[in-house]
């Protein structure tokens, strides 16, 4: 025991020496060397780095506080390749950092940890940051007691977890301590991170693979004392690297390695410091500045607005490098001050108007512009609005005009040239007037637009209105001509317009397009200020406004510069800025309390007042925009308000519409980012609710799944679809369970599994839900290789049950880098607009009378109409989930809109003003610059250096669009316009740039090294078209210019540099690829050598840090010559090539990985240019004709014998080498050909029939002889041919199935087959050529057919049938009839036409019809080439000769000819599935179709996972098998002709219900395709049918109910509040197994009865009875008329379509009356619901009956029943007292004094309370089911 206390107290005692320390008295001097590199980890590549020398003196101040000196600093830079290139000294900036580095510094130290940290005021802080990377060294933490441990130390990078392992050495007296940082996991990580914030975080992709994965090494070598630990040597190395894509696949990385040794103690001079000491901090990182003042790109500027004009000046003119160079002008503006760039804005006005270089130009007369109008108040007398005006204004009598405020005083001067007339003033911040410009008297000048014509004279009296938006074109108004400034006044305006060229932008608006990207405070006040004088149009102020809301940084001071634009009358005034304010506020609030826990509630403030006070003023337009802005912001402190607007938690949701409680359910979206659990339990009772209407539920529900519930939340729901009654809800809940089960994205993977247990609860009862129920589809895809992937959503709501459905919203999502973001969402709302649009094109006359309707409905007193739908458009968009903007369109807006532009009369008629803005030419320049993407994140290193990654992109878009458009003056109406000749000449030349760069390296203010991926993509184009269209004639032409000249239309660009920069000398900037200088071919041309060199032979390599296998690793890795590729298209016949030219080096032959394949250079070009030729070519041409006048525009006409080659030559019983109709051909190429074999056999060697299937083709090449002639001479004696028996047997089927067609197998159908087998003996017979001259005879296909069977039944001795060869031919002729046709009068004509100089036709024609005269619809399509010399030709011929099959045949080459590919498409069963088999036959084809194909399929079927089984089939054949095996998956089978494909289980994205298909489709297959037209038009149909005691609903529900009684029961009715109509019926007074109905109209108001008679129907209007015969009768809008032993009636403007009776059976079809009936034949939405005049569920059909019976009134009456409640004939004891009980629903019983014919018995509940409580109402009690009597 003894020994094991002394051992302990040993170890303790020795453990003390381990504690790191400064020997006291005395100072440590270290030599320090820190190396920062950047590349790819390989040798052999360029790499871009920093190094840092220097010495160390470490002195002691007092206790635990020493003094850090640096001397003798040295700085170098490293660019080229590693490691052989040496680091370069950087002599101008070591001596401008120097006297900064060798600044002392003092920091605390005790016990191997280093606390705080002073220096002088005046250092700078990324110069004490390289201070920070040394004394990171000297960060030791020891435990006594343990060599290995894990802790969470604090360093520079911040606290992070950190392993240690502590090694003694006790013969060298050493102590090794290592440890390793682990940088991805911190408590408190350093960094800055910017661009990302809307996106979310994958932790599970991941744990898969980091995209950035950072770690660090340090080995301290102590020397132990006894007063503690000198550290004598430190290595650390730290590794930052970063991958787009899979972390295995190689990454890049930035290496930072510290090398610390000591040199020397001696003793410490103490010297008193000079210098004033402040506390800077820890050891901590700290970033000096904000991180967007970090430099993009180091620039040294000595004045600010110098470069800023530089670069605009450079701007002026879009170039390659444009969007580049707007990028600089963001990093310059970002350093300027507010008064800077407000200056820069007034001199870009004035620099536009002095150019008087060739960028500007004079352009012709503009038409009249108008600006926005917003909406007016009372009057337009507001002080503030009206800039201020000199003496000379004219104004109106009650206006007043805004002051001048303080600081707009005169423009700065005036233009050359001009000459105020008198009483002349220049208005407030007023650019430079045009030269030559001379203003009359009075003239004064207002804010207006940036450019004006030159040479313009305004006229006397002129004031300049607020500029118009940038793509519109100023102009200059007439004499006497007064206009207002502020948005929403119209401009009158016609003048001259000065305009740049395509080419070029103004630089004020470059500066409004930069602003929004500065995302500075300074930048946002400036636009601010603007806004608030007006000098901004509205057009600009929305985008601009737009673009600064989600770009600008969100700081407590940007937050409160937005705030006061809420208080801004025009922003008040206008709704689409306020909407873009306030939307933007909450994007805004939303990222400043994107990483706080609680937001604080001053900042939410403005959205809930908002929301509340139009909440209490019931504006719903307010309450939309409250609730989109709160959603934006996505706070927790916003739940409560939104819960006030949810049915079931606020009493204000009962009073505001169904949109708006989907609102208040879309906001709650963001707020589930941050408490999903909150989220969940508010749209789970949403969705559990069945009283909440079923779009509310659905929303709920798509909300609920969003959030990523657990599994036992997903089955709590799935259990409760198993009761659903609304089976919209239910199938878009399984839809989206069953869609996501699929998915694999890595984010999804644990929901992805309960959901798919969810689906196969569910499967089983909503499988075969179709297509016009609701639904939602979320197909993805994702690839781990590349760990990025893209999904979609598609939401389609429907509650009309219809296809149609009424709202539609789709998404996409990005998913890379670890993270996932919504790029885009948009959705529209379409309820009631089709029924808007009904009404209007036609409308109702007449009022509607509903006093006997109502009359009707009072005899039931628990009546409840539907809800009227409030006709209802929408839209939003939303980015990144944030909305953007939305726009609602309610009844009178769409009406509006539509009589617009329906109604020509009067001058504000949208017509009219479209008419007068086409008939005028017109000259846009639309434009636009952006920042698209700004990723940045900062990162410190051991060395002190800040690490950077970035990605930004810039976009700059502009196009100069001249249009001139002639236009009839005469035209005043819409439909003239439609038969008018429009003529469009325009001149388009569209150009975009973008600039992509991507950034890992050092990025410090003074110096930059590391990689850089520039990408540059620009494409433009000039176009200069005619367009002639004439909509009444069906024509329309198109004409261009010839290429006359090379255009590169698209270039593309990527390169990635090493680059190294130094603030102190940028000319020297240094920017190299990283792959080194090609110096030997690519691998494929290498050639190998039996030698073998000795790697070490190579040169030794001089880096400094390198390692041995670095250098032996850098001779062996050379880079290839880039790989250069160059690829025409050639258009001779129209005069140009399109070719791609494409260089490209990479690193792929280091290893084959993405990223390797993106480091180094490429280049694509893809250029249009012209074909030279002895004719030049003018014009191109494009016409198209349709109609009776096709045939008129036929350049080439079509002969018979190129319309039929086939058919012709078989009517002349020629026999064409060239033209065989067999189903497998031979191909003959010169001299050489080869014959097929077939071998058949019979399905059943028992069999006694005939039927054969071809099953095998072989080629076996045989010797023939070439021929010209298309007659041949032969004798069948002499051919000595001989056909095996053998030929005759067949193989088991491929697949062991078999297809059965739908229709029934012909007994012509042998023919084909025996045709097939004949070939052969045909083809010997064609090709023997022994026969000499006297023998000639000239031998028919049918000669030919004939003589080869005769030889193949030789043998036996046997004849064929005479009317089997008849057959043969028959079928043979048919099947070449079906395709083959007479083309007839074409239907199109479509000419492509080149005009050459010597007036030759060159071009193409196509000619197509479509006819269905006998009852198979037909299409042919023919294509020529229009030179006269030409025959080469293209045939397309398509027919479905029968209901299930449809054949499809291309033809081309010499007169349709050479080659030849049919397609037959049959319908039918495989394995008992519904199938469809697609046969794919050809003679000969192009041999690239043929390896293209093979190339292509392959590729296709093993990336898709077919399964293979060789097996010989059919040569020239491919038969593709589809069996629908569910509703959701298929089984493919294709036979190939050398083995055969399958793949069974395929999943379809959509359901297919075969069984849903209207009778139409299933019946007429194919030709169903006649009835498209039809079926569209009826889409919207539903019918009812009520025959003998059995009714089959509009929803399709099968009832059966036996009519008891004389009682009129309601069938149907117009549900809505006004209802048009009620259609009654009831057994028949006088034959009680017949009907008679009643319809009661309301417009008009009529009341119509039937009922049959002994002589027929009778029929009755208003008691007065019409007779009707076979011709239509009009009666009050009501068409009536006899049909056989029934009538018909038809009142389209009820959406009555039509009303069949005949006393037995009565048949009602409605069209566009989906959801809007009730009765007994339901309400007409797809739900199976029994629902009752209270708008409750039947329990069973009789309750159904019941509950739509009219009741009498006296026993006088036909119908002597009504439903009351019934009392139970005793008394019941309820806690002590005598209860009575009642029903608790209403049971038919007989009216009082009459007598029951039948009584039946029926069990309901009854309610039981004390006597008292009926007199107010049902009180406590309970309920029991008790039998109650029902009498008929």
């Amino acid at each position: 025991m003894r020994a094991i206390i002394f051992m302990l107290i040993v170890c303790v005692v020795g453990s003390q020496k381990y504690e790191p320390t400064f020997t006291e008295g005395m100072m440590t001097v270290y030599t320090y060397e820190g190396v920062i590199l950047t590349g790819l980890p390989e040798s052999g590549l360029n790499r871009a780095g920093v190094r840092i020398n220097c010495g160390l003196n470490i002195i002691p101040m007092g206790q635990n506080t020493y003094l850090l000196k640096i001397s003798h600093a040295q700085i170098l830079e490293y660019n080229g390749i590693w490691p052989s290139d040496p680091f370069i000294s950087a002599h101008k900036l070591t001596q401008k950092l120097a006297p900064e580095l060798t600044k002392p510094v003092k920091f605390e130290y005790s016990k191997g940890r280093v606390g705080n940290i002073q220096a002088p005021a005046d250092l700078l802080e990324d110069v004490l940051n390289i201070h920070r990377g040394i004394l990171n060294i000297f960060q030791i933490t020891t435990k006594k007691s343990q060599n290995f441990y894990a802790l969470q130390e604090a360093g520079i990078e911040g606290v992070c977890l950190t392993n240690y392992i502590i090694q003694e050495n006790k013969k060298a007296n050493r102590i090794i301590v290592t440890k390793a940082k682990d940088l991805n996991n911190c408590q408190e990580k350093v960094m800055l991170f910017t661009g990302a914030i809307y996106a979310e975080l994958c932790p599970i992709c991941q744990q898969r693979s980091r995209n950035i994965r950072a770690s660090a090494t340090f080995t301290h070598t102590l020397k132990p004392t006894a007063a503690g630990a000198i550290l004598q040597e430190a290595r650390v190395q730290e590794v930052h690297q970063f991958t787009p894509f899979n972390e295995r696949d190689g990454a890049a990385i930035m290496e930072a390695r510290q090398h610390l040794v000591m040199v020397n103690i001696r003793p410490a001079v103490i010297r008193e410091q000079q210098v004033q000491f402040v506390n800077r901090g820890t050891l901590k990182y700290r970033f000096a500045e904000n991180i967007l003042l970090k430099p993009i790109k180091l620039m040294k500027i000595q004045n600010v607005e110098k470069a800023i004009q530089d670069t605009l000046t450079h701007l002026e003119r879009v170039h390659s490098d444009t969007a580049a160079k707007f990028l600089q002008l963001v990093q310059l503006l970002r350093s300027a001050t507010e008064e800077t760039i407000d200056t820069l804005y007034r001199k870009s006005h004035n620099h536009q108007l002095h150019c008087t270089g060739p960028w500007f130009q004079t352009l012709r007369i503009m038409r009249p512009r108008d600006h926005f109008r917003p909406p007016r108040r009372a009057q337009d007398t507001t002080p503030g609005w009206e800039p201020h005006r000199g003496p000379g204004h004219h104004t109106r009598p009650g206006h007043h005009t805004r002051p001048r405020a303080p600081h707009q005083a005169r423009a700065p001067h005036q233009a050359q040239g001009t000459t105020p007339g008198s009483g002349h003033h220049i208005g407030p911040r007023t650019p430079h007037q045009a030269q030559g410009t001379t203003p009359g008297p009075g003239h004064h000048t207002r804010p207006r637009a940036p450019y004006r014509a030159l040479d313009s004279t305004p006229g006397p009296g002129h004031h300049a209105g607020l500029r118009t938006p940038y793509w519109a074109q100023d102009t200059t108004l007439g004499q006497g001509h007064h206009t207002r400034s502020y948005p929403g006044k119209r401009l009158h305006q016609a003048s001259w317009s000065l305009v740049a060229r395509a080419q070029e932008l103004f630089t004020w608006h470059w500066i409004l397009s930069a602003l929004p990207a500065v995302g500075t405070s300074a930048a946002l006040n400036f636009l601010k200020t603007k806004i608030q004088n007006l000098d901004i149009s509205m057009a600009d102020t929305a985008q601009v406004l737009t673009l600064a809301m989600h770009q600008i940084t969100a700081d407590r001071q940007s937050l409160s510069i937005v705030r006061e634009l809420f208080g801004m009358n025009h922003v008040q005034q206008i709704p689409l800025l306020r909407q873009i304010v306030y939307l933007g506020y909450g994007s805004m609030v939303f990222r400043f309390c994107a990483q706080k826990d609680m937001c604080p509630d001053s900042l939410l403030k403005p959205l809930h007042d908002l929301l509340s006070v139009a909440t209490a003023h019931a504006n719903e337009e307010d309450i939309v925009l409250g609730l989109k802005a709160i959603g934006n912001a996505g706070q927790l402190a916003s739940i409560k308000n939104i819960m006030k607007l949810l049915p079931g938690f606020g009493t204000a949701a009962a009073s505001i519409p169904l949109k708006v409680q989907v609102d208040a359910i879309m906001a709650l979206r963001n707020i589930a980012k941050k408490d999903p659990g909150k989220v969940q339990a508010i749209t789970i009772q949403l969705f559990m609710n069945r009283k909440n209407h079923p779009e509310l539920r659905m929303s709920a529900c798509a909300i609920f799944v969003c959030t990523k519930p657990p599994l036992n939340s997903l089955l709590v729901l799935a259990d409760s679809l198993l009761k659903e009654t609304s089976l919209q809800v239910a199938s878009f809940a399984y839809s989206q369970f069953r869609s996501l089960a699929r998915s694999s994205l890595p984010s999804l993977r644990s929901l992805a599994a309960g959901c798919n247990i969810a689906a196969k609860l569910l499967s089983a009862k909503f499988d075969r839900l179709g297509l016009r129920f609701s639904r939602l589809l979320h197909p993805d895809k994702f690839c781990f290789k590349l760990m990025s992937g893209l999904s979609a959503k598609a939401i389609l709501l429907n509650n009309a049950g219809t296809p149609i459905p009424t709202v539609a919203a789709a998404k996409v999502t990005g998913h890379t880098l670890g993270s996932a973001a919504n790029l885009a969402e948009v959705s529209f709302r379409m309820e009631g607009l089709q029924e808007v649009i009904m009404k209007i094109l036609t409308p109702v006359t007449g009022v509607p009378d509903l006093k006997q309707i109502q009359r009707i409905l009072n005899k039931f007193p628990g009546w409840k109409s539907l809800p009227e739908k409030v006709p209802l458009a929408s839209a939003y968009l939303k980015l990144f989930d944030q909305e953007i903007a939305f726009v609602e369109f309610k009844r009178n807006d769409i009406q509006k809109a539509i009589q617009s532009v329906t109604d020509a009369r009067g001058k504000r008629s949208t017509l009219t003003k479209l008419l007068t803005w086409l008939q005028k030419p017109v000259e846009l320049h639309p434009a636009a610059a952006l920042m698209g993407a700004e990723l940045r994140r900062f990162v410190p290193t051991c060395v002190g250096l800040s690490m950077e990654l970035s990605f930004l992109s810039t976009v700059v878009a502009n196009a100069n669009i001249n249009v001139d458009a002639r236009i009839p003056s005469s035209i005043s109406s819409f439909s003239q316009l439609l038969s008018a000749d429009i003529q469009l000449k325009a001149q388009l030349n569209p150009s975009v740039s973008v600039y992509g760069k991507a950034i890992i390296g050092i990025n410090t203010p003074f110096v930059q090294s590391g990689l850089e991926l520039d990408a540059k993509l620009r494409s433009a184009f000039s176009v200069d078209v005619t367009v002639n269209a004439n909509v009444k004639e069906r024509n329309l032409k198109i004409e261009t210019t010839a290429v006359e000249q090379e255009n590169q239309i698209l270039s593309l660009r990527s390169e990635v540099f090493a680059v190294s920069r130094n603030i102190e000398n940028l000319s020297a900037a240094k920017s190299v690829l990283i792959l080194p200088e090609a110096e030997e071919p690519s691998i494929t041309n290498q050639k190998f050598k039996a030698t073998w060199r000795n790697p070490t032979d190579s040169a030794p390599c001089s880096g400094i840090i390198a390692d041995e296998d670095e250098c032996r690793d850098q001779a062996q890795r050379r880079a290839p010559r880039p790989s250069l590729s160059n690829t025409c298209a050639r258009m001779t016949t129209f005069g140009f090539d399109v070719c791609l030219n494409a260089k490209s080096a990479s690193a792929v032959y280091i290893r084959h990985a993405p990223l390797y394949r993106l480091m180094g250079g490429h280049n694509i070009r893809i250029i249009i240019r012209p074909v030279q030729s002895e004719t030049r070519i003018e014009r191109l041409r494009l016409e198209v004709q349709t109609g009776p006048k096709a045939s008129a525009k036929m350049i080439r006409l079509l002969e018979v014998e190129e319309l039929l080659p086939e058919r012709a030559r078989m009517e002349n019983h020629a026999w064409d080498k060239s033209s065989s109709s067999r189903s497998i051909s031979t191909s003959l190429s010169g001299s050489k050909s080869t014959s097929q074999r077939s071998s058949v056999s019979n399905d059943n060697s028992h069999s006694e029939h005939h039927n054969i299937h071809q099953k095998e083709d072989r080629q076996s090449p045989i010797s023939e002889k070439s021929s010209n002639s298309t007659s041949h001479h032969t004798d069948i004696s002499s051919s000595g041919y001989r056909f095996s028996t053998s030929a005759w047997r067949m193989n088991q089927d491929l697949m062991d199935i078999e297809f059965k067609s739908v229709g029934k197998v012909k007994e012509i159908d042998v023919g084909v087959a025996v045709t097939v087998i004949a070939e052969p003996i045909i083809n010997k017979i064609h090709l023997d050529s022994n026969l000499t001259a006297d023998n000639t005879r000239v031998w028919t296909q049918k000669d030919l057919v004939l003589a080869a069977l005769t030889q193949l039944v030789g043998r036996r001795e046997t004849k064929w049938p005479q009317r089997e060869l008849k057959l043969i031919w028959t079928r043979r002729d048919q099947i070449t009839s079906n395709l083959i046709g007479d083309i007839g009068t074409p239907s199109i004509t479509i000419l492509a036409q080149a005009k050459r100089t010597d007036g030759k036709q060159q071009g193409y024609q196509l000619t197509g019809s479509m006819k269905s005269s006998d009852g198979r619809p037909r299409m042919h399509l023919r294509v020529v080439e229009l030179k006269e010399d030409s025959n080469w030709k293209m045939c397309t011929d398509a027919v479905i000769p029968k209901a299930h099959k449809a054949l499809l045949m291309f033809r081309w080459g010499e007169d349709c000819q050479k080659f030849k590919i049919s397609y037959e498409a049959s319908l039918g069963h495989l394995a008992g599935h519904p199938a469809m088999k697609i046969k794919t036959q050809w003679s000969e084809i192009p041999a690239a179709m043929i390896s293209g194909g093979r190339v292509i399929g392959s590729g296709l079927a093993f990336l898709l996972g077919f399964s293979n089984k060789f097996k010989s089939n059919p040569s020239h054949q491919i038969t593709q098998l589809i069996a629908l095996t569910s509703p959701w998956t298929i089984d493919t089978i294709v036979k190939l002709p050398r083995f055969t494909i399958y793949y069974q289980g395929f999943e379809l994205p959509l359901p297919l219900h075969v069984h849903l298909m209207t009778p139409v489709i299933r019946t007429k297959g194919f030709k169903s395709i006649n009835e498209i037209p039809q079926l569209l038009l009826t889409m919207n149909q539903r019918e009812c049918i009520s025959e003998g005691e059995r009714v089959v609903t509009f929803d399709g529900n099968e009832l059966k109910h036996t009519i008891l009684n004389d009682c009129y029961y309601i069938l149907t009715k117009d549900c809505s509040p006004t209802p048009k109509f009620v259609l009654l019926m009831r057994r028949a007074v006088n034959q009680q197994k017949k009907k008679e109905i009643k319809l009661l109209i309301s417009v008009p108001d009529i009341v119509i009865e039937a009922y049959p008679t002994r002589y027929g129907i009778k029929f009755l209007v208003d008691n007065v009875e019409i007779t009707l015969s076979n011709e239509e009768k009009v009666i009050q809008n009501v068409r009536a008329w006899q049909n056989g032993t029934g009538i018909i009636l038809k009142a389209s403007s009820i959406n009555i379509e039509q009303l069949f009776f005949d006393g037995n059976s009565v048949q009602i079809i409605l069209d566009h009356m989906m959801s809007k009936t009730c009765g007994i034949c339901g309400l007409n939405n797809g739900e199976k619901k029994l629902l009752m005049p209270n708008q409750e569920e039947a329990k069973d059909v009789e309750c159904l009956f019941e509950s739509w019976t009219c009741p009498g009134q006296t026993c006088k009456d036909d119908c002597k029943v009504r439903r009351t409640f019934v009392e139970l004939g005793e008394l019941v004891k309820f806690e002590g007292q005598e209860s009575r009980c009642y029903s608790v629903e209403q049971v038919q019983r007989c009216l009082e004094g009459c007598s029951p014919i039948e009584t039946l018995s029926r069990i309901v509940n009854f309610h039981c309370g004390i006597e008292a409580g009926w007199e107010t109402g049902f009180n406590v009690g309970h309920d029991q089911p008790r039998e109650a009597p029902l009498d008929y």
